[in-house]
C-alpha cells in the first residue's frame, strides 16, 4: 500500500483502458479524454504508463468515472470493459489452463488474481455447494483508499469472461451487496 490510507492499482488496468478506449471508441475518444485526466493526476498522464507498476488507485477510480461519465448506457460498456481486461490480461499459459479447466479453477483464485490488480483489500471465494459459489471484497471506500464503485460492478463481468474462457456457459454473477451502498463488504454470488 502507497501512503497511510492510499492505495495503489497496477498500471496494466491503466493501459488496459486506454487500449479499449482506443480500439471501441477510437483515439479521438482518448485523445478527448487526456486532458481531463491528465487535469485530474498530471504525474501520471503526462508520462508513459508502465503495465508493471504501480500507481494511486484514484488514478484508476477517476479514469474509469471520466471515461464512463456520459455513456449511453454506461452499465453495458462497463461490462464491456472488464470483458476486455479479462481477455486481455490472463496470461497465455492460463489461457491454454482454462480450456481445460473446471469453472473451480478461476473461483479458487479470485484472491490471487485480484492482488494483481490491486494491493488493498482482499478478495475471498467460497464453494457453497455444487455450481454455487460466493466471493466476498473486503476493500476501504474512499477515492485514494481503494477501487471505487465502478469497479465493484465490474467484477462481474471479469468473472464472467474468466468462466467462458472454461467453457462455462450461462455463468451468473450477482453483486448482492456493496460496500458503497451501506454494506460491510461487496458480496458476488455466482451459479452456472
Amino acid at each position: 500500500m502507497g501512503e497511510a490510507g492510499t492505495g495503489q492499482v497496477k498500471g496494466v488496468l491503466l493501459v488496459h483502458l486506454r487500449e479499449y478506449v482506443i480500439e471501441h471508441h477510437g483515439a479521438e475518444v482518448w485523445d478527448a479524454l487526456t486532458p481531463r485526466l491528465a487535469v485530474a493526476d498530471p504525474g501520471v498522464w503526462q508520462g508513459l504508463i508502465l503495465s508493471s507498476s504501480w500507481y494511486p488507485v484514484r488514478v484508476w477510480n477517476h479514469a474509469f468515472s471520466a471515461f464512463l461519465t456520459g455513456r449511453s448506457d454506461a452499465r453495458a460498456e462497463l461490462r464491456q470493459i472488464a470483458h476486455f481486461v479479462s481477455e486481455r490480461d490472463l496470461s497465455t499459459v492460463f489461457r491454454m489452463l482454462l480450456r481445460i479447466a473446471p469453472p473451480e479453477f478461476v473461483l479458487s483464485r479470485l484472491g490471487a488474481l485480484w492482488s494483481r490488480y490491486f494491493d488493498m483489500g482482499s478478495m475471498r471465494p467460497t464453494k457453497l455447494g455444487p455450481r454455487h459459489w460466493e466471493a466476498v471484497l473486503d476493500a476501504p471506500v474512499g477515492e485514494d483508499a481503494a477501487p471505487g464503485e465502478l469497479t465493484c460492478m465490474g467484477i462481474s463481468g471479469w468473472i464472467e469472461r474468466a468462466l467462458e474462457r472454461t467453457g462455462t456457459r450461462n455463468a451468473r454473477i450477482v453483486q448482492t451487496h456493496c460496500r458503497f451502498r451501506g454494506a460491510a463488504h461487496c458480496d458476488y454470488d455466482l451459479t452456472w
